[in-house]
């Protein structure tokens, strides 16, 4: 006798099948319209930038974006329609090369520099935001520091440097796919 699991309808938030140790995966399908598959903390941000927080997660982008697809981890304020719409964030996002991208927005300035790394979408990565000089905050990707030329400054302060873990694959339209994959995360920081 089959036993049949109904799924939720797209886009997907769900645990990879038989992945060793736990891997959530957020998913976009082909159907021409807006999908957001997000995971973060429901807007429950608790994690101070202004603290030396260091964010590390393992991540595979397994499906390249496409179209107006594309994946975005890091940290985030609150949730909003398009994770580029954020005020306030610090994350990693892909496009359909797979060039990986740092991304910093503080409501005074956003900006965006290639990594120089593209990655497949076979391959795990590990990356890393390191806050401890919040006047010159740094990306990693398997412990090489990347977009080494642009000064990432964060010059938020008080409850808008606080933020929320986020892994997402988001289109605002159109038939673009793109899937991301996570495991472990780690985030540390000073408590005072």
């Amino acid at each position: 006798r089959a036993r049949v699991t109904p799924q939720p309808p797209p886009p997907r938030v769900a645990a990879v099948a038989d992945a060793g140790g736990g891997v959530m995966q957020c998913a976009l399908t082909a159907p021409s319209e807006k999908q957001d598959a997000a995971l973060y903390h429901d807007d429950h941000r608790c994690f101070n930038l202004l603290k030396g927080l260091v964010w590390e997660q393992r991540v595979k982008v397994s499906v390249l974006p496409t179209g107006d697809g594309e994946v975005v981890f890091g940290l985030l304020g609150d949730w909003i329609d398009g994770p580029d719409a954020a005020t306030y964030s610090v994350f990693f996002t892909a496009d359909g090369s797979g060039e990986i991208f740092c991304e910093m927005d503080d409501n005074a300035t956003d900006r965006s520099t290639t990594s120089g790394i593209t990655v497949t979408a076979t391959d795990w990565h590990l990356y890393r935001i390191d806050c401890t000089d919040i006047a010159a905050v740094r990306f990693y990707i398997d412990g090489v520091h990347v977009a080494t030329g642009t000064t990432f400054a964060y010059a938020a302060t008080g409850a808008d440097a606080i933020l929320q873990p986020y892994v997402a694959a988001y289109k605002a339209s159109g038939t673009g796919v793109g899937s991301v994959q996570a495991d472990n995360i780690r985030i540390w920081s000073n408590r005072s």
